[in-house]
């Protein structure tokens, strides 16, 4: 077990998550490995779902496949683990935070924490029991924001002392040029001066994107404005039925996903986040520390990120016409969309990768600290009864 190793070892921590795909807790997984392994960690990538597709980690991470279709899948994922001997265990989505304490105890973890990415409103009270026992087996969770903290923390018998608050990573996006910009926009169609308005999100009904569609048939086709949304997920084909119905089919562009957005964001004139629920929308964030205009709703996750009037523009949750509004009123100031768009980069310093994933080192740090000095104070309440016990004898 992880006990056993010399105590100048390097600290080994193993990312157990359901799935490697291109969401946010699994893109903030694979950072936070990659740039603890430059630091110095051990990381590990364990992805206990039932297929191996996408299961290529970050280099200097070892990445590990579970095939979850069995009851023995457990037994293997202890085995690795325990192979693996981590002085930490972190989960990353539903399953694995549901199984992280057991996890911890086969696998001989003295701190296991689970990421706490989002809010689920719609939790039957049964979810939100398992959550909250699982929780509170563990060392602790870790949100990105107050709110997501404030959320858990009103789960049975939990408190928010047991949450802390560490933000998403944004890692250093490169420069794009002008013909990358051009070139990206000819691809569709789209031309030079066309407003691009971009999303980056899964299309799922939490990221509110059929508002943002509802918002795009109030503004008259002559404004040649283009709506593109970057991502995947089950809600595509009402998507294209919706922009079919409302004409807009010309100017609704759903390019799929991409782990490397970073084209769009040079492509764009304002970025928009219309979720009605975030845990911290890190593409948001990315755009923000690119220089884009941020237009997002006052969903929680994102009220704490965007600032009205300061790094950004807040519009009400599940208004269309206030988006549509917002636009409108950006594209008519470009002195304020710049200004918005120069404010927004000062973000990035607070969200390097390399800082937030140095958090969260020696928050492990503290707890594996604070997991010694309990061992430590067992083993002499217990040494002190054996030998109270044989001077009795």
């Amino acid at each position: 077990m992880a006990t056993d190793r010399p105590a100048d070892a390097a600290l080994r921590i193993a990312f157990v998550l359901d799935r490697l795909a291109l969401g946010g807790s699994e893109i903030k997984a694979q950072r936070l490995a990659g740039a603890l392994a430059e630091a110095g960690c051990e990381t590990g990538l364990f992805i206990w779902s039932a297929t191996a597709a996408d299961t290529t980690g970050p280099p200097a991470t070892r990445t590990q496949h579970v095939d979850n279709g069995t009851v023995g899948s457990w037994v293997r994922l202890a085995t690795a683990l325990r192979r693996f001997r981590p002085d930490v265990i972190h989960t990353s989505l539903q399953r694995a935070n549901r199984a992280a304490p057991l996890l911890g105890l086969l696998a001989g973890a003295r701190v296991v924490t689970s990421n706490l990415g989002n809010v689920y409103p719609g939790l039957t009270w049964r979810a939100r029991l398992w959550d909250a026992l699982a929780l509170r087996a563990t060392s602790g969770g870790i949100a990105p924001t107050e709110d997501v903290r404030a959320w858990w923390s009103r789960l049975p018998g939990l408190t928010a002392e047991r949450i802390t608050v560490i933000p998403n990573p944004v890692r250093p996006l490169p420069g794009c040029d002008r013909a990358t910009r051009l070139a990206v926009r000819a691809a569709l169609g789209i031309g030079e001066h066309d407003p691009l308005l971009l999303t980056v999100a899964g299309l799922r009904p939490t990221k509110g994107l059929p508002d943002l569609l509802a918002a795009a048939t109030r503004w008259p086709a002559a404004a040649r404005r283009h709506v593109v949304i970057v991502g995947s997920g089950g809600l595509r084909p009402q998507l294209l039925a919706q922009a079919a119905a409302a004409g807009l089919a010309e100017r609704v562009h759903l390019v799929g996903a991409t782990p490397h957005p970073e084209r769009w964001y040079a492509a764009a004139d304002l970025y928009l986040q219309p979720s009605h629920v975030e845990g911290f929308a890190l593409a948001a964030a990315e755009a923000m520390a690119a220089g884009l205009p941020v237009i997002a709703t006052a969903a929680p996750g994102l009220r704490l990120l965007v600032r009205h009037g300061q790094t950004g523009w807040v519009v009400p949750v599940g208004s269309p016409r206030s988006l549509a509004e917002a636009v409108d009123a950006l594209l008519a100031q470009p002195a304020l969309a710049a200004r918005l768009g120069r404010q927004a980069r000062t973000i990035a310093p607070a969200l390097a990768l390399q800082r937030v994933a140095l958090s969260y080192r020696e928050h492990w740090l503290r707890l594996l600290a604070a997991a010694g000095t309990a061992q430590a104070a067992v083993r002499s309440r217990t040494g002190g009864r054996q030998a109270a016990g044989a001077a009795h004898r």
